[in-house]
C-alpha cells in the first residue's frame, strides 16, 4: 500500500508512466479565452443579481412600512386583468 495516497499500486511510479495528453497551444489559447469570457459572465449576472434583489428588499420595505400603499397597486392589476 501506499501511504501517500491511500490507494495500493498507485505510487508516483505507476502514474507517472501514465500518458497524459495535452491540447496543442493554440486549442489551450481558445479554452482560455472562452472560459475567460464565460468568468466575466458570470460576474455580470452576478452583479445583476444582487442589484435586484436589493431592488427586491427595497421595494418590500417600502411596502412594509405603508411607504407604497397595496391597494393601489391591486387596483392597477384589476384594470389590466380581463
Amino acid at each position: 500500500m501506499n501511504s501517500n495516497s491511500g490507494v495500493p499500486t498507485l505510487g508516483v511510479e505507476f502514474l507517472g508512466a501514465v500518458p497524459v495528453r495535452v491540447p496543442e497551444l493554440d486549442e489551450q489559447v481558445r479554452i482560455c479565452s472562452i472560459l475567460d469570457s464565460l468568468e466575466i459572465r458570470i460576474q455580470e449576472d452576478q452583479r445583476s443579481l444582487l442589484k435586484q434583489k436589493l431592488q427586491k428588499t427595497g421595494l418590500m420595505q417600502d411596502l412594509l412600512t405603508g411607504k407604497v400603499r397595496v391597494t393601489e397597486l391591486l387596483k392597477d392589476l384589476e384594470e389590466v386583468s380581463p
